[in-house]
């Protein structure tokens, strides 16, 4: 009687149907975490900034909020765009009550049609 094996290992190799299916799934996988990450950082850059400026409005005195305000100048909201800040929201440099037409606190907002 011997130490060796009675048989030697096959690898099992799945049929079409199963390499089909596992395929799939694993490109459904791929699609909806591809998905949930686009929808992840949609939801950051929409939701970030207004919070943050919420909690900012929150610690900070009153008047270290108007001295960072008024730290940057626009003239217009067409200056303020063409330098890439707008909309520019209360609270941020270069804010200004005047520059926002319906008092909702954001300033400069995008043209509606």
């Amino acid at each position: 009687m011997g130490f060796k094996k009675p048989f030697r290992a096959q690898p099992v190799r799945l049929g079409k149907h199963y390499r089909r299916e596992a395929r799939r799934k694993t490109i459904v996988t791929l699609t909806r975490a591809a998905v949930f990450g686009m929808a992840l950082a949609a939801a950051s850059i929409v939701f970030e900034r207004p919070a943050r400026l919420a909690w900012r409005g929150l610690t900070e005195s009153p008047t270290a909020t108007a001295a960072r305000e008024n730290s940057v100048y626009y003239a217009g909201c067409d200056e303020a765009r063409r330098a890439g800040a707008a909309p520019i929201y209360k609270g941020e440099p270069g804010y200004r009550p005047e520059m926002d037409g319906d008092n909702d606190g954001i300033a400069c907002e995008p043209y509606r049609r």
